[in-house]
């Protein structure tokens, strides 16, 4: 992405569809926090370190930015904001607010 990337540490995001990246654990609206943002050698798509929420089979530490078993890395693609930062102070959705943007209702 020449330099540039549409993530970084600290934004809320969740997963697009189920199995990203391979991990069957992480199913389409798991939420976590981005911990790592590198482009991976010879792939043109950015690998995203995620700290999901829940403990994740095969959850590693992403390279030591987040506590073992909750660690998964990802393609930019497979993820999105849960709300899209604004600016630098952006704060993350409540786990209402998730519920709400997820599926359409409170929780």
């Amino acid at each position: 992405m020449n330099g540039e990337y549409k993530f970084r540490k600290g934004d809320r995001v969740y997963a697009l569809w189920d199995n990203p990246s391979g991990n069957r654990s992480i199913q389409a609206g798991c939420t976590g926090t981005v911990v790592d943002v590198y482009p991976y050698e010879g792939d043109p798509e950015d690998h995203i370190g995620v700290r999901w929420d829940e403990e994740i089979m095969e959850g590693h530490n992403c390279d030591g930015t987040c506590d073992k078993g909750h660690g998964w890395y990802v393609l930019a693609k497979a993820i999105e904001f849960i709300t899209e930062p604004e600016h630098d102070d952006f704060e993350p959705a409540t786990d209402d607010e998730l519920m709400c943007f997820l599926y359409g209702k409170e929780a």
